[in-house]
């Protein structure tokens, strides 16, 4: 269980979300100063207080952008193949992770599945229900929120069990900060359904370094917080947001491993790199496609 953010920590929670809608407002594709943003918030920011820096940036958004050459239900081929290919038949029984307004929720509601729906920002599920009450069930609240055992949340989640699939939002998966979490949430996932579990996440390169400005920045909200919070190489922030884990391949086969699931990647391109984990007590027919 985490504990309560201190004050110093909802302080600097505060800036560095104010910090990173600047560094949006600045529609650059990267720049010095989201460089500098970035690294200050990785060094300033607990990980415990990194899903409420992600739903505080989505709340700031109107909507969430569509992930390109989306159909009239709002799905771009890439989800469409992925769904067709890996998601039971219709009326089968889909949760929904990091639901946001409902995009996905809403389309695959369109297409006869029953759903139940989550997100950790209020704001994205007021939207949510204005649009699909009362068709559709959204409820407030995060990966971190359902592990925890004997919350109302969860108990919520668990009574629409057992499901048939589990989708984690668009590049959602890259929202949950601490390794341990992302294999509790796993762990949770398999008891909550026996079926596949579909995510994208961002991608992370080997090649990547951090920029004078962002190792400028670790060292300013250091010396600042006099904390030194441990920052992975993969750990990153976007504007748009808030925080977010870059995998690599390795990485997501090493968490299928530790929680019973077998990797299938479907792709690594963009728009986002997506795949799906499968029972690993279930036969292997899928080929890779690189």
């Amino acid at each position: 269980m985490t504990n309560p953010p201190t004050i110093k920590r909802r302080i600097f929670l505060s800036l560095a979300d104010h910090l990173l809608a600047l560094s949006q407002s600045a529609r650059t594709q990267v720049t010095r100063f989201e460089a500098l943003v970035r690294g200050w918030t990785l060094a300033t920011i607990h990980p415990d207080d990194r899903p409420a820096l992600s739903a505080a940036a989505y709340a700031r958004q109107k909507r969430i952008d569509r992930p390109g050459n989306q159909d009239a239900s709002g799905l771009s081929d890439w989800e469409r193949a992925m769904f067709d290919q890996y998601l039971p038949k219709p009326p089968a029984n889909i949760l929904v992770g990091a639901a946001g307004s409902g995009r996905e929720a809403r389309a695959l509601a369109g297409r006869g599945y029953q759903i139940m729906a989550f997100d950790p920002c209020a704001e994205l599920i007021d939207q949510a229900r204005r649009i699909d009450a009362p068709a559709l069930s959204y409820l407030v609240g995060s990966y971190e929120d359902l592990v925890q055992d004997g919350s109302s949340f969860s108990a919520a989640v668990s009574a629409q069990a057992p499901y048939d699939a589990v989708l984690l939002g668009w590049g959602s998966l890259s929202h949950v900060s601490r390794a341990q979490v992302r294999i509790e949430l796993f762990r949770t996932l398999s008891r909550l359904s026996s079926g596949p579990i579909l995510a994208s996440w961002l991608p992370h390169s080997a090649r990547a370094r951090p920029s004078r400005s962002q190792r400028f920045g670790v060292r300013l909200g250091r010396l600042v917080s006099r904390e030194r919070i441990l920052i992975d190489p993969r750990d990153s922030t976007v504007p748009h947001a808030g925080y977010a884990h870059l995998f690599d391949l390795a990485e997501l086969e090493d968490l299928a491993r530790a929680t019973g699931y077998r990797f299938v990647n479907i792709a690594q391109g963009l728009p986002y790199p997506h795949g799906a984990f499968v029972a690993a007590s279930q036969p292997s027919s899928i080929e890779h496609d690189s």
